[in-house]
């Protein structure tokens, strides 16, 4: 969750888009590696298992960079209005 929050308030503040990507991919691809293991050792339990856990962690971190990116477009509004 930190990992979404810290990416989508770099890519906000107009810091490194890139290092924002380098670390949401940091916070999917453990689980995603873990599939594809399970996977070629026929394991479909835990392949299961670690789908679920990507598809967990990618909407975290799209929920919080939603709200990083709203809350930062509504300050930006309010200062531009007054």
């Amino acid at each position: 969750m930190a990992v979404g929050l810290t990416g989508a308030l770099l890519i906000a503040v107009n810091r490194s888009v890139l290092l924002a990507g380098v670390m949401m991919a940091l916070s999917l691809v453990p689980a995603a590696a873990l599939g594809g293991y399970a996977l070629v050792v026929g394991d479909p339990a835990t392949a299961g298992g670690a789908a679920l856990r990507w598809v967990h962690d990618a909407l975290i971190v799209f929920a919080c960079a939603y709200l990083v990116v709203g809350i930062h477009r509504k300050r930006q509004r309010r200062t531009t209005q007054a």
